[in-house]
């Protein structure tokens, strides 16, 4: 079930459990995403975890690019740059902020339906 988070809260227990919960909320977005989207053979987000830390992070970077398109797809803009945008911004170390925006984007869905 998709359900909206808030985005304050979820930066702050990142912060508190020295990012455990941040590997939580990683998993939650990119299921929820997939089930926004209906993607049922994509990869989900304990898998992309798994992923990322077996090639010591390099998965990431490919993550943070899909993420960026799947909110462009929820947004009904196919074809936008957000993956170039969150591939940078995962490249220079700030994934929270990948995080931050993909569930503003997620919220904002389900407020409108």
């Amino acid at each position: 079930m998709v359900k909206k988070r808030s985005i304050v809260i979820s930066v702050i227990l990142s912060f508190l459990t020295c990012g455990l919960y941040g590997l939580y909320w990683i998993i939650k977005v990119t299921n929820e995403m997939n089930t926004l989207l209906y993607k049922k053979d994509a990869t989900g987000g304990l898998m992309s975890v798994i992923f990322t830390l077996v090639t010591f992070g390099l998965y990431g970077f490919l993550w943070a690019y899909r993420l960026g398109e799947n909110v462009d797809n929820l947004k009904r803009a196919p074809g936008g740059n957000s993956g170039i945008l969150y591939l940078l911004v995962y490249i220079l170390g700030f994934g929270l902020v990948d995080l931050v925006l993909a569930q503003y984007a997620i919220n904002t869905y389900l407020d409108a339906h």
